[in-house]
């Protein structure tokens, strides 16, 4: 399960325990659909650890992925 879908699920289960007013249903679905990284930098941002640091780390991940997934699809497949 990737983890945006378990976001979702977890928010479609938190909103019918607990009441939640427009607004704030609004902003839990965006953040359980947002991808991990980007909830790390935020997290990193809002209490001042090396957010660019975060954001150097992330995009250096997601450049290496561009390499790496399709090789570990290619041995995972064949």
């Amino acid at each position: 399960m990737s983890a945006s879908r378990a976001g979702t699920s977890v928010w479609r289960v938190l909103s019918c325990v607990r009441s939640l007013g427009t607004v704030q249903r609004g902003q839990m679905y965006l953040f359980a659909t947002l991808p991990p990284a980007v909830f790390c930098f935020m997290v990193a941002e809002r209490y001042q650890q090396e957010p660019d640091k975060v954001a150097a780390i992330v995009l250096l991940g997601n450049l290496a992925a561009i390499g790496f997934v399709p090789v570990g699809l290619w041995f995972g497949l064949r």
